[in-house]
């Protein structure tokens, strides 16, 4: 996506001829992977959809329409962001979503980072133990896969990891030039990359030109230097070698290595010049988000908080939940902590959708700030239900090992809807207690709590497999019953054949050979569904034509779908938020808007994912 020139519209070719420029591979690579496309054999990955304009994302979406039926066989990705990919969808892609690492991966990670290095090249030797727990407690804190890495890089030399966002990049900087010399080369590489990457953000570009870099270079050097020329050469060197945070992409085209590098070198940036209108001029860009969280922690950002929480929100509040990652992040003493932190709380308890109040009760967890435990305690008791529950999401995330017996006390909640999200809950305390809890709950044989305890152990890590297994062979038939809802989750297929051949109690074997043909169902259903047609859905066209309708073709089968949603039997409405989540087009946003309302609950909640859903897509603002 980045060789994008507007005109002509790229063809096939230039993928090949990009790609190879880009890694800098030979011409012969290029005829080798130009066959392979040919004959199907090749994944294609584009990369940077979101530095194209709205025009040229419609113009290559379209290509992409085009080309995996001319050249079939081929795997086709494309990257994109949370958000501004429906023409994608349009073009029949499917959106796959990846998931925050598990305690595995991690662990992964930094076992491979400690192979990286032979034992004698560290001193001291290095605690694979003490890196694997330090990466493990950021990933669940919600660093990314490139803040990992980082840590992991520092790690090794360090021996400890910077425990702030902007400390971690601040050192992975240090590390990355190197000492070189002369001594004032770091210094102008810092302040190069910083201006370039200001500029690019407030010029709404992602690719830069050598001659451009080699000006800006050029501008900052020592004065008392005396070949210009020459000494911009190295700097160049640092900033696009091996370690350089530009990379080169073919050509006169260079861009950033990664878009956390550019937000946190721009944020720099603007820490120093204390008198840029730029934050607040972009306030309300999601290009700057991550630009204004750097900010947050290294700068203050106080003086435009009135301003931000004046701004309109969106129906899913996302200002406020900004709101709270600035908290988290921000200095402790910052004088505008605790409004903020106020209206947050007020907000929880106003929310009218149970969905925004359950995000923003995990907005305030993040903030980890002081008395959000005693809040939630609070919370917990709330005559309302629905604040009940969505305080179980926050609180779960803050509990300390003392606190137990508080979210045990919602178990004999007279409200379903408190007593799962307390049991539930568990899955997202993570810890050894919290385990063994659920552990107690499922061989309790309870005939309510102990099923959702055995679907909230398949959603922990490995370690809990054993305890269904261990469950499926217990005395209780009760409890067999009842491990048999964890077992379809995690694919134990064995201890579920030997229950449904074997059990003595026929609700359990009945119940055994239910979850199997689950299973063997799941089993065969490919990785990746194609996207639905909606003028192809049997039960759209069976609804439509017994009001003497059709359902047409395109946006006039997407029309009737939406009266679906409106006009239809619960069962049918329900139907059209689930496809509208899927495929909705933007049109979809209104008809989705009002039916957050609808009499029935799950209609209301089917339509409030689907509206988040068309609203990342297509990157609306739902009022």
């Amino acid at each position: 996506a980045l060789a994008w020139d507007g005109d002509p519209a790229p063809e096939a070719e230039d993928l090949v001829r990009v790609a190879v420029a880009t890694a800098g591979g030979s011409n012969a690579a290029t005829s080798f992977l130009q066959r392979r496309l040919a004959d199907g054999q090749a994944a294609v990955l584009l990369d940077d959809w979101d530095a194209l304009t709205p025009a040229e994302q419609e113009q290559v979406a379209a290509r992409l329409r085009e080309w995996p039926a001319a050249m079939p066989g081929n795997l086709w990705l494309v990257a994109v962001g949370e958000r501004g990919y429906g023409p994608l969808v349009e073009a029949d892609f499917v959106p796959l979503t990846l998931t925050p690492w598990d305690a595995h991966q991690v662990e992964e990670l930094a076992r491979r980072w400690g192979d990286t290095y032979r034992p004698d090249e560290l001193e001291p030797p290095l605690d694979r133990r003490e890196l694997t727990a330090a990466l493990q407690a950021r990933a669940r804190r919600g660093d990314r896969p490139l803040e990992l890495a980082l840590g992991a890089f520092i790690y090794l030399t360090d021996r400890r990891i910077p425990a702030g966002r902007a400390p971690l990049f601040d050192r992975a900087l240090e590390m990355l030039l190197g000492k070189v010399e002369p001594a004032w080369v770091p210094e102008v590489c810092k302040a190069s990359l910083e201006r370039l990457a200001l500029r690019l953000l407030q010029e709404g570009r992602a690719v830069v030109g050598k001659e451009e870099i080699e000006a800006e270079v050029k501008s900052l050097l020592p004065a008392t230097e005396d070949n210009p020329d020459r000494a911009a050469a190295t700097v160049i060197r640092v900033l696009t070698g091996e370690r350089g945070l530009i990379h080169h992409l073919g050509g006169d085209r260079y861009a950033f290595a990664h878009h956390l590098w550019q937000s946190y070198l721009a944020a720099r940036r603007l820490v120093a010049e204390t008198d840029n209108p730029a934050l607040s001029e972009h306030l309300g860009d999601r290009r700057w988000e991550e630009v204004l969280l750097f900010f947050a922690e290294m700068g203050d950002i106080g003086p435009l908080i009135s301003r931000w929480l004046h701004l309109p929100d969106d129906i899913f509040l996302t200002r406020l939940r900004t709101l709270s990652r600035w908290i988290q992040v921000a200095p402790e003493k910052a004088a505008w902590k605790d409004g903020a932190m106020a209206v947050l709380a007020r907000s929880f308890l106003a929310a009218r959708h149970f969905p925004v109040r359950r995000r923003l009760a995990i907005a305030l967890a993040d903030t980890r700030a002081s008395g959000i435990a005693y809040f939630f305690k609070q919370a917990l008791q709330h005559g309302d239900a629905e604040v009940r529950a969505a305080a179980v999401a926050g609180f779960v995330r803050v509990m300390g090992e003392g606190d137990f017996p508080a979210l045990e006390k919602l178990f004999r909640d007279v409200e379903p809807a408190v007593v799962e999200a307390a049991v539930r809950g568990l899955a997202d305390v993570g810890t050894e207690a919290a385990v063994r809890l659920l552990e107690r709950i499922l061989f309790s044989g309870d005939e309510t709590l102990a099923p959702l305890a055995a679907e909230t152990l398949a959603r922990c890590d490995g370690r809990c497999r054993s305890a269904l297994e261990e469950a499926a062979t217990a005395e209780d038939p009760l409890v067999r019953r009842a491990a048999i809802f964890g077992l379809v989750l995690i694919g134990g297929r064995e201890p579920l054949e030997r229950l449904a051949r074997e059990d003595d109690q026929w609700i359990v074997r009945t119940g055994a050979q239910a979850a199997l043909d689950e299973l063997t169902a799941l089993e065969q259903i490919p990785p990746v569904l194609p996207p639905p047609v909606v003028a192809e859905l049997p039960w759209l066209i069976s609804w439509a034509a017994a009001r003497g309708e059709s359902v047409g073709l395109g946006e006039a089968a997407h029309r009737v779908l939406h009266r679906a949603l409106q006009e239809g039997k619960a069962a049918v409405r329900y139907l059209a938020a689930r496809v509208l989540a899927q495929v909705g087009r933007a049109a979809a946003a209104a008809p989705l808007r009002d039916a957050l309302d609808d009499e029935e609950p799950l209609v209301a909640e089917t339509a409030w994912d689907a509206l988040a859903a068309v609203a990342r897509r297509y990157d609306l603002r739902v009022e």
